[in-house]
């Protein structure tokens, strides 16, 4: 670059200069959008098991920037609420309410029955006891990189004592299959919002971004995998 720089200093004094410049120039151009597109192909390549990193890259790639946004009000009603305390309660509320607030939007007709399309040989399930192997098996699948929960329990940690964890892991899990009750400390999740367009002030424009505990993730996946078999 600092000979292309000579060259076109030369080039404005001495116009038959002025094409070796030009060539030089352009043959730099050609190699850092050659070296820019090598790095971001390859960045991507790096990332195809990771969605997350995957649509990082991407928008990137894209010049799209995350949608961080520092939140110094909110409008409720009309009155603009200022404290930290506030503004989280007011977006906390609104997050809880948009799941009860669909639900009396759709309205069921009469004589509608979800399992009236499914051929089951049983119309009950119950859940079946999940063995320690079981449990192995669903903590080597947790993808590491992911964010830890409230409890900052990484994912890396749980994979290394996977071993070790999965007996009193598998005692909790049936017991709560069992007696129909899950742990409240695994009920809680850290939530972010984030903005997506529009005005920021008005809690509309965001959308609940929650991390869960990992021990909640493998319970999750558990019984979605046995609902799932029984439904197929």
């Amino acid at each position: 670059m600092m000979k292309r720089d000579i060259l076109k200093r030369e080039g404005e004094k001495s116009p038959e200069k002025w094409p070796a410049y030009r060539k030089l120039r352009n043959q730099i151009t050609k190699e850092i959008r050659d070296a820019i597109r090598d790095y971001y192909r390859q960045l991507i390549d790096e990332n195809i098991g990771n969605p997350k990193k995957m649509w990082k890259a991407i928008n990137k790639v894209l010049g799209k920037k995350e949608n961080s946004v520092k939140l110094s009000s909110v409008e409720i009603e009309g009155k603009y609420l200022t404290r930290e305390r506030d503004i989280l309660e007011a977006l906390n509320q609104h997050f809880v309410s948009v799941g009860p607030n669909l639900a009396k939007k759709i309205t069921a007709k009469p004589g509608d029955d979800c399992l009236q399309n499914i051929t089951l040989e049983q119309k009950e399930m119950t859940f079946k006891t999940v063995s320690s192997m079981h449990i192995v098996n669903e903590i080597n699948k947790l993808r590491i990189g992911k964010a830890a929960g409230p409890d900052n329990i990484p994912i890396t940690v749980v994979r290394d004592v996977g071993d070790l964890v999965a007996k009193p892991l598998a005692m909790i899990f049936n017991s709560s299959l069992e007696n129909g009750i899950f742990p409240n400390i695994w009920k809680l999740a850290r939530v972010t919002p984030i903005f997506k367009s529009g005005v920021k002030r008005d809690v509309n424009n965001y959308r609940p971004f929650s991390v869960i505990s990992v021990f909640t993730r493998i319970l999750g996946r558990i019984v979605h995998d046995q609902i799932l078999n029984f439904i197929l």
